[in-house]
C-alpha cells in the first residue's frame, strides 16, 4: 500500500534571524515537524535589515523557492506590507495563505489593511494579538503561540560573563531595534535603584543587543548605570550562550509597556526563575498572580516617537514603586516565591512546550484545510 503523502507547507519570514520574529518562525517550523508536515522555508532577509541572520537550525530547509500550496507568512503586519512593496503582490499570489503575526498592541495599523486581503486566515501569537486582528473582512483569526523549549546549552560560570558570584542577580534582556520605549529598560534601572542600596548583595544584569551610541535613550541608560551593582552586557550572544546567561542569574524582570508574547519571560519561567513583569499584554496568556509577580500599571497614550505607526494607541506604564516592592519580595526567596516558580514552570511545560502546541498546530491546520474545503493539496 502506498504511504500517505505528507502535507507540505512553505514558511516565509526570517528563519535565520536572531530576533523575536526569527524565533517565532523557528518555533512554528518545530511544531510542523513534530506534527509530521513537510516544511520548506523562504528567507526574507535583505542586507538593509538591521539584524544578525546566522541562526542555522533550519538552514537545510531554506530553498528560497515556493514549493507548496499552503504558505504561512510568520512576520508582522507592517512587514507583510513591506514585502508587497519589495516583491509585488505576486509574492502572495497563492492558493492558501496564513498570516502568523506578532504585534505589540491590541489595536492594529488599519492603514496597512490592504495587506490582509492576501490572507485566508490570520494567526496571532497571543490572545492579545488576536484581539487586534479581529476584522470586518470575514478573515478567521486564531491564536498560535510560540513554543517554548530550552535546547541543550553549555553550563557557564558567572565569571564567564564578568559577573559577581556573591550577589543575587536580576536580569533583563532587550534589543534596541525593538523600540526602547516599549521594552522600557530605564524603568528596570529605576526600580532596582529604588529597591536596593549599593551595599546590598544584589545586582541587575542588562543584556542588550543592537545598541545605538548616538541614541538619547541609550545615553540616558548609560548615565543611570552607576555604582557597583548594575552590569551591562552589550553584545549579540548565540542562543545557547544567552540561555547560559539566564541560567547564571536568579530572577528575570520585564517592565515592558507592551509585548506581543514575551519569549524571554516564558523561557525564564521554564528555567525555574521567578519572574517580575508588567501585568499587561501578550504575556498574560501565561502570567497570573499565581505564576509570577505582576507589576501594577496605568494605561498611557503612545506618541509617534515612541513607536512608528502607533500614535494614539495605548500601552502600559508600569509602576516603579510596585516593581521595586516586588524586587524586594523576590530577593527574600520565601515560600511564596518558590511556589510560584514551581507552578509557572509546570504551566509552560504543560501548555507551551513543542509537544503540547504541536497538537494545537495540527488541529488548527486541519481546521484551516476543512474551512476552505480543500479537496487536494497538489500543486
Amino acid at each position: 500500500m502506498r504511504a500517505k503523502e505528507k502535507i507540505g507547507i512553505d514558511f516565509i519570514g526570517f528563519p535565520k534571524g536572531k530576533l523575536g520574529i526569527g524565533e517565532q518562525i523557528r518555533s512554528l517550523m518545530r511544531l510542523a515537524l513534530k506534527s509530521d508536515y513537510e516544511i520548506n522555508a523562504i528567507d526574507c532577509y535583505h542586507p538593509s535589515d538591521k539584524i544578525q541572520n546566522d541562526d542555522n537550525e533550519f538552514a537545510l530547509y531554506i530553498s528560497n523557492e515556493f514549493k507548496h500550496p499552503i504558505r504561512i507568512y510568520s512576520i508582522t503586519h507592517n512587514y507583510a506590507a513591506a514585502l508587497i512593496y519589495r516583491f509585488g503582490s505576486e509574492f502572495f499570489d497563492n492558493k492558501y495563505n496564513i498570516f502568523h503575526f506578532a504585534w505589540e498592541f491590541d489595536t492594529r495599523q488599519k492603514k496597512l489593511d490592504h495587506a490582509l486581503k492576501f490572507s485566508d486566515e490570520i494567526w496571532g501569537i497571543s490572545e492579545f494579538v488576536k484581539k487586534a486582528y479581529l476584522n470586518e473582512y470575514d478573515i478567521p483569526v486564531e491564536v498560535m503561540p510560540n513554543a517554548i523549549e530550552i535546547l541543550p546549552f553549555p553550563k557557564a560560570s558567572r565569571s564567564d560573563f564578568n559577573l559577581p558570584n556573591n550577589k543575587f542577580l536580576f536580569c533583563f534582556s532587550f534589543d534596541m531595534n525593538s523600540f526602547l520605549t516599549r521594552k522600557n529598560p530605564i524603568a528596570c534601572i529605576q526600580a532596582f535603584k529604588q529597591a536596593f542600596t549599593d551595599s546590598e548583595d544584589v545586582g541587575l544584569v542588562l543584556k542588550v543587543t543592537n545598541t545605538d551610541a548616538e541614541s538619547k535613550e541609550w545615553q540616558t541608560i548609560l548615565s543611570l548605570i552607576n555604582g557597583n551593582n548594575i552590569f551591562l552586557i552589550d553584545e549579540v550572544l548565540p542562543r545557547e550562550r544567552l540561555l547560559s546567561l539566564f541560567d547564571c542569574c536568579d530572577s528575570y524582570v520585564s517592565l515592558h509597556r507592551s509585548e506581543g508574547f514575551g519569549i524571554g519571560i516564558a523561557e525564564n519561567m521554564l528555567m525555574g526563575k521567578p519572574v517580575i513583569c508588567t501585568g499587561y499584554s501578550g504575556n498574560m496568556d501565561f502570567c497570573s498572580n499565581e505564576l509570577c509577580f505582576l507589576v501594577d500599571y496605568e494605561m498611557i497614550s503612545v506618541t509617534e516617537s515612541d513607536y512608528h505607526l502607533a500614535e494614539g494607541f495605548q500601552w502600559a506604564d508600569p509602576s516603579i514603586i510596585s516593581a521595586a516592592k516586588l524586587m524586594r519580595k523576590v530577593f527574600s526567596n520565601d515560600d511564596e516565591v518558590r511556589l510560584k516558580i514551581a507552578m509557572a514552570q509546570k504551566n509552560i511545560k504543560e501548555n507551551f512546550s513543542t509537544e503540547a502546541l504541536s497538537k494545537k498546530f495540527d488541529k488548527t491546520m486541519k481546521q484551516f484545510i476543512s474551512n476552505l474545503n480543500i479537496s487536494t493539496l497538489e500543486q
